[in-house]
């Protein structure tokens, strides 16, 4: 399954192609379209755009694994897009945990958008992150979508 378009697109306005290596603002070194660069990898010296287009469809595979296991359930397009969208960003163990996962395999749909939004901290340590709060405002409405 191919992650929906609309959720690509919410991705890449939220984490921007990026050349050369930064520091996420929460510790995390980055490169591209928000790859979290792994231990082995070197990307000191840039990275493409192809290389960072490749990169990004490795990593929304996996998280649309992950949505695939972890939600078992019939979703719509913006819906699992959300849920991409969100795991891409914080990973498949917060989905795992979260309380609106719960909810939504009781087939509640009504408290996912507040149990998103619990999803704005980061950083060591928490602290309350306008742009996740952006981001998830941003997941929230594509998944309220019809």
């Amino acid at each position: 399954m191919a992650c929906p378009p609309a959720a690509l697109q919410l991705i890449e306005s939220f984490e921007r192609f990026r050349r050369l290596p930064y520091d996420d603002g929460y510790g995390y070194m980055t490169v591209g379209w928000g790859h979290v660069i792994r231990p082995g990898e070197d990307w000191s010296r840039g990275i493409t755009r192809y290389q960072a287009d490749a990169l990004l469809e490795r990593d929304l595979a996996k998280a649309e694994r992950a949505v695939a296991l972890l939600l078992p359930i019939p979703l719509n397009d913006n819906q699992r897009g959300a849920m991409i969208s969100f795991t891409f960003n914080a990973g498949a163990g917060a989905l795992q945990r979260s309380t609106f996962r719960q909810c939504m395999l009781r087939g509640d749909f009504g408290d996912v958008p507040a149990g998103m939004m619990l999803y704005c901290k980061a950083g060591r340590p928490l602290r309350i992150s306008a742009g996740l709060q952006r981001r998830r405002a941003a997941e929230v409405k594509l998944f309220q979508a019809g």
